[in-house]
């Protein structure tokens, strides 16, 4: 399990595949959205990490609508990469 802290992280429809938290690895820029949440607030995501990914680095990137119901999609990522082993 992973956890985000920070504002305005909830995400407004977690059915919603292009909603979530995202891996993005850096040399391929191949995606794998975060399945599993355990908390999903404004100020905390709780998240296991795929295990499809594979060892390497990657950006991670929550996206989401603002409000239930836009169609208008947000999106923030970390200002950092990820080794995974």
């Amino acid at each position: 399990m992973a956890e985000l802290l920070g504002a305005d992280l909830k995400i407004m429809d977690l059915e919603d595949p292009l909603q979530g938290v995202f891996f993005i690895r850096e040399d391929t820029k191949e995606e794998f959205r975060a399945r599993f949440y355990n908390c999903n607030t404004n100020t905390k995501l709780g998240f296991k990490v795929p295990v499809e990914l594979l060892g390497g680095m990657y950006q991670i990137e929550v996206r989401s609508t603002m409000y239930p119901n836009s169609k208008t999609m947000q999106a923030g990522m970390l200002p950092f990469t990820v080794e995974l082993n």
